[in-house]
Formats: C-alpha cells, sequence, structure tokens
C-alpha cells in the first residue's frame, strides 16, 4: 500500500520515498562499514543567527533548521579532513560535545559488535546520562588520534525502474551507474546542514538498489553560505513580513542569482569521491527476503 501511494505521486514522489527509505540504511552501511566510527542520530539542528559572522551583513531571517540523515565521527586519517588543531578547523572534540537530556542518540561501531548504543535517560548505576555518553566517547577517543565530525545527507537518484518486455510481460530491473558528481540540487542543503550541525565538511552518501554506496565528501563553503542567507533574508523581509504575493521566480532575473546557480553547480563538480561501497551491509541478527517482487507458491 506504501509503493501504491508513493506512485500516486508521480515520478517525483516515488523518488522521494525511495530516498526517505534509504536514510536509515545508508548511516547503518556507513556504521558497519567503518567500526571505528562513531555515529550520531539527530533530529532538527537549528542555525544560531547570533553566531553569524557580522561582516556577513545578513538581514532579518526565520528560525532556520536543518535536519541532516545523521552525523558521523571518523579519525582523519579515513575521513580526508585536514589535520590541525580543534580550535582552527571549528571541529570540537568530544569533551566539548553537549548531550542534551532526552536528546539524540549516540551509537558507536567497536571491534567485536558493529554497534552498541548509548539512549539517552537514566545513567548507569543512577548517574547523569550525560557523563555515561561522554565516558564511552571518551575511551573511544584514546590514542591521540584527530577526529572529524562530519554531517550526513542521504541520496536517492540511484532508482531501479521496471520495464515490461514483450511478447513475454516479464519485468526487467534497471540500475544506472553512479554519477561521478552528485547532482548540483543536493548542495544548498548539505550546505545549511553543515552551518547548522556546526560542521566543516559533509558525506553525501548516494545509494543505489544494486551498486551498493557512493560517498561524496563536500567541504563547507561559508561564501556560498553567505550568498544564500542573503537570498533567504530578501525573500523573507519582501514577501512574508511584507505579506506580498511572491512572483513565480522571483529572483531569476538577478545577477546574485545567476552566480549563486552557477556557485551551486561548481560545488558539485568539485565533489570528491571519498569511498565506493559495493555492497550493502546487513544488520546483525535481521532477517532479509532476498527476493522481495517473486511471488512463490
Amino acid at each position: 500500500s506504501h509503493s501504491r501511494r508513493a506512485a500516486q505521486r508521480g515520478e517525483g514522489g516515488i523518488r522521494m520515498a525511495w530516498g526517505s527509505a534509504q536514510e536509515a540504511g545508508t548511516m547503518a552501511t556507513l556504521m558497519l562499514h567503518h567500526p571505528e566510527s562513531i555515529a550520531e542520530e539527530v533530529g532538527l539542528c537549528m542555525v544560531d543567527q547570533a553566531a553569524l559572522p557580522p561582516d556577513w551583513n545578513i538581514g532579518a531571517l526565520p528560525p532556520i533548521g536543518a535536519s541532516p540523515d545523521g552525523i558521523i565521527f571518523f579519525p582523519r586519517s579515513k575521513s580526508g579532513g585536514k589535520s590541525g588543531s580543534v580550535g582552527k578547523s571549528g571541529v570540537r572534540d568530544v569533551s566539548d560535545r553537549p548531550v542534551e537530556s532526552g536528546g539524540a542518540n549516540t551509537t558507536t561501531g567497536d571491534g567485536a559488535s558493529p554497534s552498541t548504543s548509548i539512549q539517552t535517560g537514566k545513567g548507569s548505576e543512577g548517574g547523569d546520562v550525560e557523563e555515561d555518553v561522554n565516558d564511552a566517547l571518551d575511551n573511544l577517543w584514546d590514542g591521540g588520534k584527530e577526529w572529524e565530525r562530519l554531517v550526513v545527507s542521504g541520496g536517492e537518484e540511484f532508482v531501479a525502474v521496471s520495464t515490461r518486455t514483450r511478447p513475454t510481460g516479464a519485468l526487467r530491473g534497471l540500475d544506472r551507474d553512479p554519477y561521478d558528481t552528485p547532482p548540483a540540487y543536493h548542495m544548498p542543503q548539505l550546505q545549511m546542514e553543515m552551518l547548522a550541525a556546526g560542521t566543516q565538511a559533509g558525506l553525501l552518501a548516494m545509494q543505489s538498489a544494486t551498486r551498493g554506496v557512493r560517498v561524496f565528501r563536500i567541504e563547507r563553503d561559508d561564501k556560498y553560505i553567505r550568498a544564500m542567507l542573503a537570498l533567504v533574508s530578501e525573500f523573507y523581509v519582501t514577501y512574508v513580513l511584507g505579506g506580498e504575493e511572491p512572483p513565480e521566480r522571483m529572483f531569476a532575473h538577478r545577477q546574485d542569482h545567476r552566480e549563486f546557480v552557477s556557485a551551486t553547480v561548481r560545488l558539485a563538480r568539485t565533489a570528491v569521491i571519498w569511498e565506493q561501497i559495493p555492497t550493502h551491509h546487513k544488520l546483525p541478527g535481521e532477517v532479509y527476503d532476498l527476493r522481495p517482487f517473486i511471488s512463490t507458491p
């Protein structure tokens, strides 16, 4: 029934449903493929407008938030991030990372078990849960490694398409090769997620139905984010606060908007293929139907 409802929304609805369904699985594949990583489940991250640089000169903004599929910590030797002190990179060490009471789960990868979940709530032996979580993370941070905190966003364009062949009427599954560069329309979302979550880079994980996961690394671009917020501010002030009906493609004729679109395409072209995970990882103890579309008596 879920598939039928998605189909009624057309191709766009099918793609959106596919993307939503892959979010958790893509994050799990990254965790299981990198047992040394630390994954953090997040909800809505709000942009701290008071922390925006004053020289950006951004006008009034509405409350802005972004919801990445997850946040993951990697050793810098594996993340592709530049080495350097935490202060210079803007990436906080785990000892600085707040854990809000009643907030998200923190999931860690270890060598023996693919994942160990540390739930927020009551701490061990009646202790404080924040201390328990930070103690667990501190243990993983031993060894003097530098770690990088990255937002993770999933992509959905590798959709398998079924066509009916003649004369038998059999179905044939098609799944195109992964892209060498990610679609540009992912860039504004990922840059806003980096701003809201306070990271310096992000991973765009494009999951295919049959060809595994291709992971792109995209660096944060503050010049791009500033231009994006300026457009958001102008829309908010003119059409929301001003109570004016926005015309269709209201910024399309403007040079700053054209430059922003060009910058969006450039960001996608500079994305680095960080990793190709050839197969999907299965969660321990889960039962999988390997022939979901085959009808058996």
